[in-house]
């Protein structure tokens, strides 16, 4: 019967191959697929930076058309710029959608969200804030953390407080130098000795490193109090910010025109002209740089079924209604 058995191993050799040939197209129509998947994938991710980016753009531009055209004029938070949810809330693009939303003029950090920008001068300078001042907003346990903020900045002019600071540094266990120079960002704060994450997180509402003076009209209690401001003398500058009318800027109404007139607006006590003299080099009524909080959703699915992703932008006056980007950050999704 040697011609069926051989007839038999014929056809199995051939179902065999069969299944082998099978197996392979599968794998290669596997993989055609995985290959055609993945480049509409990378498609649709270049897609959404190239609408991520746009979203930027228009956001940046509707900020530019809000802020003061004119430097000399005094910026208050009745600004179109500082409150304003039907400009800045979830403003709809074909490219997607986004957000311009701050932190109120609240001394909680944590407060209600407000659809506006934020004005960097109703922040104390990191560059510029005295030991006393980072001692008020960092609170009763902060006076190492303030000090440490000051040895970051300048060089201590004793050699030996020098070496103890640098040896500190050059001994972490990843160790990096002091700067001993002005800081560039906020959360430089991060690399600063005793500045731990509760205190950065007490102190990142109300510092910046962008302008010189405090805007008397922006700045929240928080750093009223810092400056060296009595509570009754703070409640009195907000109650007097408080009476001012959307739009106005005449002196009376509850809108600071110049720094050397505060005294003037409020009727201060001879106790609180002393108290605003000794900070008047520090104030100031207007503001050059801004700062977008921005929250992005590319695409067209629904805001509350996504995560945004979320821009720190501060724009900086140039001249008579030109307001330049000085600072882009993304935060990672």
């Amino acid at each position: 019967m040697p011609g069926p058995e051989r007839s038999r191993r014929r056809r199995g050799s051939a179902l065999i191959v069969a299944v082998w040939t099978l197996s392979i197209l599968s794998l290669l129509a596997v993989g055609a697929g995985y290959k055609t998947w993945l480049e509409l994938k990378l498609t649709s991710i270049e897609l959404d930076r190239i609408k991520e980016e746009r979203l930027v753009l228009a956001a940046v531009q509707l900020a530019r058309q809000v802020l003061p055209k004119d430097f000399e004029k005094p910026a208050t938070l009745k600004d179109p710029w500082a409150d304003n949810a039907a400009l800045f809330k979830e403003v709809r693009l074909d490219e997607g959608t986004f957000s311009v939303v701050r932190r109120g003029p609240s001394d909680d950090p944590g407060g209600t969200a407000v659809y506006g920008l934020e004005d960097e001068s109703g922040r104390l300078n990191l560059n510029t804030a005295s030991l006393s001042q980072l001692e008020a907003l960092l609170g009763e346990d902060g006076q190492d953390a303030a000090q440490a903020i000051i040895d970051w900045r300048q060089t201590p002019s004793d050699p030996q407080a020098l070496s103890d600071i640098d040896s500190f540094y050059a001994d972490l266990p990843r160790p990096y130098p002091c700067k001993h120079a002005a800081f560039e960002s906020v959360a430089e704060l991060r690399l600063v000795r005793a500045i731990t994450p509760e205190r950065y997180r007490r102190l990142r509402p109300w510092v910046t490193v962008h302008g010189r003076r405090v805007n008397i009209n922006t700045a929240p209690r928080a750093v009223l109090l810092a400056l060296g401001l009595s509570s009754d003398l703070t409640d009195k500058i907000v109650a007097y910010r408080d009476s001012a009318q959307a739009g106005d800027a005449d002196p009376g109404d509850g809108v600071f025109t110049s720094a050397a007139r505060i005294s003037q607006n409020l009727d201060a006590t001879p106790e609180e002209n002393a108290q605003l003299n000794a900070v008047l080099p520090q104030l100031g009524v207007t503001s050059r740089d801004f700062r977008l909080h921005l929250e992005v959703w590319p695409g067209e699915r629904p805001v509350a079924e996504r995560r945004p992703v979320s821009y720190e932008i501060v724009l900086e006056y140039l001249t008579v209604g030109q307001w330049a980007v000085k600072q882009v950050s993304r935060a990672a999704r």
